[in-house]
């Protein structure tokens, strides 16, 4: 048996046999010619593994490269909804100051609620903060996303407080027991989708027009609506508004990626969004969370949790 190295550079990546069937001596030229083979599939071998290596390194930097790019588009985007909302305390707070001598001001309890919404907005700016740091470990959209029990109807009513300042031009229809509906979810998440869904609804709602919004069991299921009075997105776009960057023809505002955000944020947390007829010639938007098993009864509608004043529509 003969056996020589495989080299590469100053290494030896390996071993090459050769059995002969009978004993007998190798020539000085086989020998010389099985240490070129050698040396050939030595660069072959080594190349070929530095060529796999370098591979899954453009992979990973790919994907790394993909989800910074992701989280910052989102993060930039949802930047929007708690400047909007603290700039509309602010203008509230400047409106109080300014009122004239002898007019009606809001009592100093309700100025120190709007002062802790702004400064609850500014909050939340901090928490995309740390999302953006996130992205650059690598760690995506869904990076600390958490799974826990959070009750959904106090967390849309929460949501709607907080929101209040945007949604003033607009009524809001809800009523109910407003009874402890228990998800599982992210809840910080769940409220940010809620929150993007609430002001696309005042975007595009008609001047003076109503917000709606509902809540439910429903096939082990808590899933909330949000709708308003405008003719909606149409059925063939239904899919399509959620894919980054889209915006439709009625809806040319915005960057595209809200809803984008708001899918991959509801699929990681083990929920859902879609859009759905309401029933008045328009469509409203469907958010769901898996409904804890504790809490499982018969199959709900609007009569539990939030609802709508006009039942299941908006």
């Amino acid at each position: 048996m003969l056996s020589v190295p495989l080299p590469w550079n100053d290494s030896v990546i390996g071993v090459i046999n050769l059995q002969a069937i009978e004993t007998r001596l190798f020539s000085p030229e086989e020998v010389e010619f099985l240490v070129t083979i050698g040396a050939l599939l030595g660069g072959i071998v080594e190349k070929g593994r530095l060529q796999a290596e370098a591979e899954e390194q453009l992979e990973t930097l790919t994907a790394l490269d993909g989800a910074r790019a992701e989280l910052l588009a989102v993060v930039t985007h949802e930047l929007r909804t708690p400047l909007a909302v603290v700039r509309a305390y602010l203008d509230l707070l400047a409106d109080a100051a300014i009122d004239a001598a002898g007019a009606t001001r809001p009592d100093l309890s309700l100025v120190t609620e709007w002062r802790e919404q702004a400064i609850g907005q500014v909050t939340r700016l901090d928490r995309l903060v740390d999302s953006i740091l996130a992205s650059v470990r690598g760690e995506g959209l869904a990076a600390g996303l958490a799974r826990l029990p959070f009750d959904v109807a106090r967390a849309v009513n929460d949501t709607i407080g907080e929101m209040a300042p945007l949604l003033r031009e607009h009524p809001l229809r809800r009523a109910g027991t407003w009874e402890s509906l228990v998800g599982i979810g992210d809840e910080g998440r769940f409220r940010q989708v809620l929150e993007h869904l609430l002001e696309n609804e005042v975007k595009y709602s008609p001047e003076g027009g109503a917000v709606s919004v509902g809540a439910w069991r429903h096939d082990g299921e808590i899933q909330v609506y949000v709708t308003d009075d405008g003719p909606g997105i149409p059925e063939a776009e239904w899919e399509s508004v959620f894919e980054a960057y889209v915006r439709t023809a009625n809806r040319p505002r915005g960057s595209g990626i809200g809803l984008y955000a708001a899918r991959r944020l509801m699929n990681a947390m083990g929920g859902r969004v879609w859009l759905e007829s309401n029933g008045y010639g328009g469509s409203r938007f469907m958010v769901a969370v898996p409904e804890m098993s504790e809490t499982l009864g018969d199959a709900g509608g609007p009569e539990a949790g939030v609802m709508s004043e006009a039942g299941s529509d908006g």
